[in-house]
């Protein structure tokens, strides 16, 4: 765990982690704990220096904390995806998996949350 930890701490300005890319690193170094044991124990470790964004059935994404942007403009963008997300119109009645194109997808997604996929996707490639 501890070289992991180093590792992370080398690169905190550049990066922010899934939980299955910091299981593999882990156990490369030899480490045996399951992925959801380590990322656990890893966060307790790191404490209030990280955030994490745990998603239930996504792999979680950790990030140092004081390289992230202050918690009232997280709080903002956060609301502002709720609302364009809640603005958008659709049927709970009609649930076809054949509308699930790239199309309608992002038709069906919050403009602003689009965005911030996008500039994390690029901050992602930028840092590898």
């Amino acid at each position: 765990m501890k070289e992991l930890v180093d590792e992370m701490y080398i690169h905190r300005r550049l990066c922010t982690w899934t939980s299955i890319e910091l299981h593999e690193k882990y156990v490369s170094y030899g480490g045996e704990l399951t992925r959801k044991q380590m990322f656990s124990k890893l966060a307790m470790h790191l404490g209030d220096n990280v955030v994490v964004l745990s998603i239930d059935g996504c792999a979680s994404i950790i990030g140092f904390r004081e390289f992230v942007e202050d918690e009232d403009a997280e709080d903002a963008l956060a609301r502002k995806i709720l609302a364009e997300s809640r603005d958008i119109l659709f049927t709970k009645t009609k649930y076809d998996l054949g509308n699930f194109t790239h199309a309608k997808t992002k038709e069906h997604t919050s403009a602003t949350l689009l965005r911030f996929i996008a500039i994390f996707q690029l901050l992602l490639m930028q840092s590898s």
